[in-house]
Formats: C-alpha cells, sequence, structure tokens
C-alpha cells in the first residue's frame, strides 16, 4: 500500500538524526562525522532508454520520466529536485523558454504503469517557473551576463506531513508534455530512503 496522504505520520526530515541504530539513520548531528546510510536512495529519473535529459520534445508524444521502485522493495520519498540551467530565466518563463502549453505533470503511478496514484499538482500542471512554488522553495541563481542561469526547485515532500512511500512496482513519475529542446539543461534528482518490502520498523 502507498502512503501519500498520512498527515500524521511519523517519517523524519531528510538528514535529521533519529538517534537510533537503524539503518535507516542518514546522518548523526552533534560531534559525530556525517555517515551515509546503506539504505539511502539516491537517483535521477530517467526515460525509458535510460537518458536523464528531460529537455526533449514531448509536445506530440508525451515522455515520462520516473524512477520505479525494484521487485522487493519499498522507498520512502524525500526530495525530488528539479533543476533547470538556461538563459534569460524569469518567473513567468519555464526555464528561459516562454510558458508551457501543457505542463509538466508529477504523479505517483501504480505497479501497471498507467493509474495515476497520485497528483501532486492537484490538475495544475507546471508551466511556468513560478509554478515550482506550489511544490518547493525555488532558488534562482541569475547571471548578469545572460552567460547561463539556474533554477534549482527542491520538494521537500515531508513538509506534507509525511514520506511518500512506494512499493515494489510503483513509480514517482514527471512527464514532459511540451517541446523543451531549446532548455540547455533539465533533469530531476530523487532522494530517500530503501527497504526490503517486508520491513515494517522503519526505526524513524
Amino acid at each position: 500500500m502507498s502512503d501519500f496522504a498520512n498527515t500524521t505520520g511519523s517519517f523524519k526530515k531528510p538528514y535529521q538524526s533519529t538517534g537510533g541504530t537503524n539503518n535507516s539513520e542518514i546522518v548523526h548531528r552533534g560531534t559525530q562525522a556525517l555517515k551515509p546510510a546503506n539504505n539511502a536512495l539516491h537517483k535521477f529519473l530517467r526515460e525509458p532508454g535510460n537518458s536523464i535529459a528531460m529537455n526533449v520534445d514531448g509536445s506530440v508524444t508525451p515522455v515520462k520520466f520516473r524512477y520505479k521502485v525494484p521487485a522487493l522493495k519499498q522507498i520512502h520519498a524525500h526530495d525530488l529536485i528539479f533543476k533547470i540551467e538556461d538563459k534569460g530565466i524569469l518567473p513567468a518563463r519555464f526555464g528561459g523558454i516562454s510558458a508551457l502549453t501543457n505542463g509538466l505533470l508529477v504523479e505517483a503511478i501504480a505497479d501497471d504503469d498507467v493509474t495515476v496514484l497520485f497528483d501532486f499538482m492537484d490538475g495544475a500542471p507546471i508551466k511556468k517557473n513560478a509554478d515550482f512554488y506550489r511544490l518547493a522553495d525555488v532558488d534562482f541563481l541569475l547571471d548578469e551576463q545572460n552567460s547561463q542561469d539556474a533554477l534549482a526547485a527542491p520538494w521537500k515532500i515531508p513538509d506534507a506531513g509525511a514520506a511518500a512511500r512506494l512499493t515494489a512496482g510503483q513509480s514517482l513519475q514527471v512527464t514532459v508534455r511540451d517541446d523543451l529542446t531549446d532548455l540547455a539543461v533539465f533533469d530531476t534528482f530523487l532522494k530517500g530512503l530503501i527497504y526490503d518490502e517486508e520491513v515494517t520498523d522503519f526505526g524513524c
């Protein structure tokens, strides 16, 4: 069972020490050095050809970028980080190009690869840079010489109450439905924790 709307969950935010010994603890605070967990999940979303480059043309055939949970596993998704590099990034544009006609979909998908378990945008796709604010704090790094600007939108999923839990075969997916080939760089990175499917005590 997936859990996207649990507002009373006890999942800790990324990089917060649990004080326990379970390997779900990512780091220890205080005087101890940072210690990566052996079940940390750090993955780009990828299209079926395994590319992470999302500056593609999805205007005729939508292109789906996803992380699919492996067999016999489950994940707690904590962060989804959107990154765009382009010239002339402004809030009313998408990257440095005009606002999109169709927009990006951000969804959790069932193990049949079709059924939408949850639409994180509530029917209002991301069409311009300002729309990322619905999910995340947005950082604009603007180059005054207009050589290359950058936008980073790190969405911390637990800020909504709990991490997004997905089970084997389910996916976290971003769908490109416009022509983004004029963008210099666009990719999306997932961070979280991955467990064997039978684990129920996450120590957090």
